[in-house]
């Protein structure tokens, strides 16, 4: 969707609704309680936003690292016994694509172990294979990354409302794009000493 579109979209929104105040004050109510919903929905999504990404790590004021796992993608059914016990990052979510979670990767590996025994646990659809990312990913995201996305906009975190529905597609990624990104997934971990398991759920 058109960021101008949408601006211009708002302002005649609220020149409708003073408009409609003076002409008839139901008709302003009304008009003045649709904002009131959309402001209040628009927070609740920034909240939720911010809860599926409460465990993003600063590099540069966070100290923590050294996991011995890494959950990206769909939320884990059924914890695997091996992973009690264990020192556990995580960011899943129901609407996390495989290509997120390739990005999400690519963001928070070199928070595991360094010693080989760190693993990657993605979590997807059976044969999902979609090239979009959503409003609750981009949060984590380096500001480069969402420069390739088209979605580096401050107006995108300020007002989650009108993306709910957006897929921020991926254009500018790959050169080589015949790649699935499963592929691409036990690449980028193999050539860092990585033990990867991809789980369809």
């Amino acid at each position: 969707m058109n960021i101008k579109k949408i601006i211009f979209a708002f302002i005649t929104l609220i020149a409708t609704t003073s408009i409609a105040y003076f002409i008839n004050i139901w008709i302003g109510i009304v008009f003045i309680c649709i904002i009131i919903s959309l402001y209040s929905i628009n927070r609740y999504f920034k909240y939720r936003i911010h809860i599926v990404n409460k465990d993003i790590i600063n590099f540069m004021t966070d100290t923590k690292r050294d996991f011995d796992v890494l959950i990206i993608g769909k939320p884990l059914k059924n914890k695997p016994e091996d992973l009690r016990n264990k020192r556990i990052l995580t960011f899943t979510h129901k609407k996390r694509t495989l290509f997120a979670s390739y990005l999400y990767l690519i963001h928070n590996f070199s928070y595991l172990k360094e010693d080989g025994n760190g693993i990657v646990y993605i979590l997807s659809d059976k044969d999902e294979n979609k090239n979009h990312v959503t409003i609750f990913d981009l949060l984590s995201y380096h500001k480069v990354i969402r420069m390739k996305l088209k979605a580096d906009s401050s107006f995108i975190t300020r007002f989650p409302i009108f993306f709910y529905f957006k897929k921020f597609k991926n254009k500018e990624f790959f050169i080589e794009e015949n790649i699935p990104l499963r592929n691409r997934i036990k690449t980028f971990c193999e050539e860092r000493n990585i033990k990867v398991k991809i789980i369809n759920q």
